[in-house]
């Protein structure tokens, strides 16, 4: 164990005396790892945020398990009003609501807006009025509407004041007063929403008309029947179901990930071989050492740990410093997207994620210098002693 101890000893105070004599090229290699472990671990926090909006997404939109659209998809609602009462109609249906949905310019940001009848609200999006009062379904409110809580924190509005929308309707713009503030759910489409009566924006489009219908039944086992009858009974209309939204919506994800790791791999393809060429240069430069070393004795396995271990700690250096590099870019790369558009950029740093980063430096640094390390442990030490 003594022996051991010393020669562990001894391989550090070689390797951290060969990276201060070679300043700028341990620099280079430590950078190399950097570089790749930043991008590794940025694109895969990136990966988890946008994999969790997407689902914070779904969890808002898809509150129902089933969504009935019309096959014909555009602008304006297609689905005749009464289709949602025949739909109510069929077993195992416990609620229906007929929705119209469309992007909007808001005092220069884009924004959902949503007609619905105001006592569906819940089963669309799990939200409730949280400042002022809730929308009534009666001519009084079709100019009023509630907003989600992000329009109340970027546009600075109150109860009482006027927004002005533009972008629905080719004659024009519209004007609603704002009587209350939804609660916030933490994703940004819905916290952006403004929700308005659906009789209201009806006589706005000039329709009686709904653009799709969200269905609830009494258990979630009787979706896909309920889902089947909703097929036979209206062949033109497009029925979702709120488990293909989310098989559909993993496949994106999982592509996007697929994506993003090869551009990581190229990455740390890089931090390997400056690895592998910083340690195969080492071995160049120190081949008299090495006959020495094993002229008085020293073992294959000794000359090995001396090489590996300056791998490793320019790797875990690189690791380190590229998990804290990737934590600061995002972050500032996040807050400046969020300032320049509505939608920020989502991004997870979950502990694990740090862990990975460090092993997969430390990894690289091992495989990358195991096979120059092996080559100078397996000179013979005459010829070593001979290389000029």
């Amino acid at each position: 164990m003594g022996r051991r101890t010393r020669l562990f000893k001894f391989s550090l105070l070689m390797a951290f005396r060969s990276m201060s004599k070679r300043k700028l090229r341990s620099a280079l290699t430590i950078i190399g790892i950097l570089v790749g472990i930043t991008t590794f671990v940025s694109l895969i926090s990136i990966t988890l945020g946008m994999r969790t909006q997407i689902e914070d997404i779904l969890r808002a939109f898809v509150g129902a398990p089933i969504i009935v659209t019309s096959e014909m998809r555009g602008t304006r609602p297609e689905i005749p009003e009464e289709t949602v009462n025949i739909i109510a109609s069929i077993p195992h249906v416990t609620d229906t609501a007929g929705i119209i949905t469309n992007f909007m310019t808001v005092e220069g940001e884009f924004a959902p807006v949503v007609g619905i009848d105001p006592s569906k609200l819940t089963l669309m999006v799990p939200v409730q009025v949280i400042e002022g009062r809730e929308l009534k379904n009666r001519p009084e409110d079709y100019d009023k509407c509630v907003c989600g809580y992000g329009l109340k924190l970027s546009l600075g509005k109150r109860i009482g004041d006027k927004i002005v929308l533009s972008g629905l309707i080719s004659s024009g713009t519209v004007v609603l007063e704002i009587v209350g503030f939804l609660s916030s759910t933490g994703e940004t489409t819905t916290d952006s929403s403004i929700i308005m009566t659906l009789d209201g924006l009806q006589n706005i489009m000039a329709t009686n008309n709904v653009q799709m219908i969200f269905v609830e039944v009494d258990d979630n086992a009787f979706a896909h029947s309920v889902a089947e009858v909703i097929r036979d009974a209206f062949p033109k209309a497009e029925v979702i179901e709120s488990e293909q939204i989310l098989a559909m919506a993993n496949s994106v994800i999982q592509l996007i990930n697929i994506v993003l790791g090869v551009m990581a791999g190229i990455t740390l393809m890089v931090g390997a071989m400056q690895i592998m060429n910083s340690t195969m240069t080492r071995v160049l430069e120190e081949t008299r050492a090495i006959g020495m070393i094993k002229s008085i004795g020293g073992q294959r396995s000794q000359v090995l740990q001396i090489f590996i271990t300056e791998a490793l700690i320019m790797s875990a250096i690189g690791g380190i410093l590229g998990c804290l590099l990737s934590v600061l870019g995002v972050t500032i790369l996040s807050e400046f997207i969020g300032k320049i558009s509505t939608f920020g950029l989502p991004y997870e740093f979950p502990w694990w994620l740090f862990v990975i980063g460090i092993s997969m430096s430390i990894g690289i640094g091992f495989i990358s210098a195991l096979y120059p390390s092996w080559r100078a442990a397996s000179v013979k030490p005459v010829e070593a002693l001979r290389y000029e």
